[in-house]
């Protein structure tokens, strides 16, 4: 039987800690409830979009209030979330500090992590490093950043997963596949 998606929207007018911890509420209300994703428990990737060191305002990156809300409302909620990915520039460690994400998520118990340690999965007809520190994870929420990309015009949820791949391997991947936006589409979606 197919799967019948789900799509909420709630409108958010900025980025106050306060806005963000009731908009991504709402999102899980909308969607049938937190627990519909994620048992007590869960160790739980928070997969953001973070790209390189660069601070909250140039807009590039999935907004640090928006990781850190989410990361207290799993942590409320019981799960055990971790925010990981594997930036195109410098690594995680740099983009937190940049963002100040490092002493918000520390003081919740929340662990920041590279997405590294790449186990070879056979996707879209070709071998690709998958970090094995996002397999690991019970789950995976995904946090990205609406934005321009010259390949593929606008990114989305789906192009944000592409941050499981580990290292500089995502640029080979843009290159080996990008000049052919079905071929690219494809490995995407299957990553």
């Amino acid at each position: 039987m197919p799967i019948k998606p789900t799509v909420s929207l709630v409108h958010c007018t900025e980025y106050r800690e306060s806005v963000i911890a009731e908009a991504i509420a709402r999102q899980f209300e909308l969607s049938g409830g937190i627990e519909r994703f994620v048992k007590r428990g869960d160790k739980v990737l928070l997969k953001p979009n973070l790209i390189a060191p660069k601070p909250r305002h140039c807009a590039t990156q999935t907004d640090p209030a928006v990781i850190i809300e989410t990361a207290r409302l799993l942590k409320d909620f019981g799960a055990k979330p971790f925010v990981g990915d594997s930036p195109a520039w410098a690594d995680i460690f740099s983009c937190a500090r940049v963002l100040g994400l490092e002493e918000p998520l520390n003081k919740l118990g929340v662990p920041i992590k590279q997405l590294d340690k790449p186990v070879k999965r056979h996707i879209a007809g070709v071998d690709v490093g998958i970090s094995s520190v996002a397999l690991e994870a019970d789950k995976i929420i995904n946090l990205p950043k609406f934005k321009s990309h010259q390949q593929l015009v606008a990114t989305f949820a789906v192009k944000n997963m592409f941050g499981c791949v580990s290292g500089k391997w995502k640029a080979y991947w843009h290159f080996k596949k990008g000049g052919n936006e079905k071929k690219f589409c494809k490995l995407l979606i299957e990553i």
